[in-house]
């Protein structure tokens, strides 16, 4: 060999320094574009943490928007329930009172306008029944309406997988042994002893 030049392994003669410039520029690539791959790896982690995060927060606003109407509405059954009940004892109210006026116009007196009065509270108490049992309905039709917003957002989080990390170790993995398959190579075309 000549003086300043690197030798060249014994299986490879008449390889000449552009070769083994050619397998130093193939391990660069490789380094390079094993470095891409894990950079490329690590971004799209990123970018799936970052659609996971909105996903679930979208999920999450959603879900009290949801339960905050459910609960306007329940709200609101209340108040009308409470309303109707109001109208209903005024009317067997003023029902009353017209009975009892026309009953001392009339002079009639004891179980016959009782028997009116007990009619007005028992038709009272129906209504007020009915109106109870109509919320309670309302009330339990909220809590699934609730539990199916619940359910809703939480299918709608688990839509969205969280982020993996063995992509970017799979990454690193292929791309050391790409590396290791380029040096080797490079390796077998010089053997790294120089003349000086």
């Amino acid at each position: 060999p000549q003086r300043g030049l690197p030798r060249v392994h014994k299986d490879t003669q008449n390889m000449t320094i552009p070769a083994v410039a050619l397998g130093a520029m193939k391990l660069a690539v490789g380094v390079t574009s094993a470095a891409a791959g894990v950079a490329q790896s690590i971004n799209a982690n990123k970018r799936q943490g970052e659609l996971y995060e909105q996903n679930g927060q979208a999920a999450k606003d959603a879900y009290f928007l949801e339960t905050h109407l459910t609960n306007k509405k329940l709200m609101d059954e209340r108040k009308a329930t409470s309303q109707k009940k109001q109208d209903n004892s005024i009317k067997r109210m003023k029902a009353s009172a017209t009975a009892l006026t026309a009953a001392a116009t009339g002079g009639v007196q004891g179980g016959s306008v009782s028997q009116v009065l007990d009619d007005y509270k028992r038709s009272e108490g129906v209504v007020s029944d009915r109106l109870d049992q109509s919320l309670e309905s309302a009330e339990s039709q909220s809590v699934y309406n609730m539990m199916g917003s619940q359910a809703k957002a939480q299918a709608r989080i688990n839509s969205i997988p969280l982020p993996d990390n063995s992509n970017i170790y799979a990454s690193v993995i292929r791309g050391a042994g790409s590396v290791m398959g380029e040096f080797s190579d490079f390796k077998d075309l010089y053997d790294g002893d120089y003349d000086v």
